[in-house]
């Protein structure tokens, strides 16, 4: 998973059940996913797979004795945040795993950045065992990264089940207000520091005064106006809940 890198300081003061929603809007949808998800195999023990695991945001749902977790991405490249989180290095086009070894195989904000998608996608149906799941999300908004693809609903749904897949669900990941906050909270990264040190305390009250508001209160805010939006059409991206049904 490929996350806006966040630099220390007042930001990580805040509470995670905050944070969760005004970083990459993707990670509270996920969360929610997974408890649902980890409900239904009811306690069993389970293998899971981060595929393109990037800084691990999901390791820590999976501390628990029943749970081996396993994050893979790539051995170089932008991809790895921290590669001292991983467990071992690979392509999701090319997985070096065996076939039917994972009851749970997550890939977070990756497809996206593939080559080949349908590829990767079955790679992932191949390592999955019999009744596994597959939880994937992807970006829909423009501006973010620079990607390779974009899948509607439509193609999200034609790339998974071509590679085997039964869709259990396609969810939004949020509507307008909830992207509108997000493309306001860009304005807190807008403008940079003054060469003159003179004005540089001017520039920091201004930035902290701009990060609070247009990072935490107005993107928070509206993250709980989003209700609102019944369709959610305009939405930040999309999540796919998928087993590995074999007849």
């Amino acid at each position: 998973m490929k996350n806006i890198q966040q630099k220390k300081g007042l930001w990580y003061l805040l509470p995670f059940s905050v944070r969760e929603k005004l970083e990459v809007p993707s990670r509270y949808d996920v969360r929610k996913e997974l408890e649902i998800i980890l409900d239904d195999f009811g306690g069993k023990k389970i293998e899971i797979l981060d595929a393109g695991a990037g800084d691990c945001f999901a390791k820590r749902f999976f501390t628990g004795e029943n749970y081996k977790y396993t994050a893979m991405d790539f051995s170089d490249g932008c991809a790895v945040d921290n590669p001292l989180k991983l467990d071992v290095f690979g392509d999701v086009q090319n997985i070096p795993f065996e076939n039917n070894k994972f009851n749970l195989v997550l890939c977070l904000e990756v497809l996206e950045y593939v080559s080949d998608p349908q590829k990767a996608v079955s790679e992932l149906f191949r390592v999955l065992k019999k009744n596994g799941v597959l939880l994937v999300s992807m970006p829909l908004m423009v501006g973010f990264h620079n990607d390779l693809y974009r899948f509607t609903p439509p193609a999200l749904k034609l790339l998974i089940e071509r590679a085997g897949f039964k869709i259990k669900k396609i969810k939004s990941v949020g509507g307008f207000y909830r992207l509108l906050g997000w493309q306001i909270a860009k304005l807190g990264y807008r403008g940079g520091k003054p060469k003159n040190k003179f004005f540089w305390p001017f520039y920091y009250i201004i930035k902290i005064s701009m990060g609070l508001i247009f990072q935490i209160i107005i993107p928070f805010f509206l993250f709980h106006l989003d209700w609102l939006d019944k369709e959610k059409t305009e939405t930040f991206g999309y999540i796919v809940v998928a087993s590995k049904k074999i007849i």
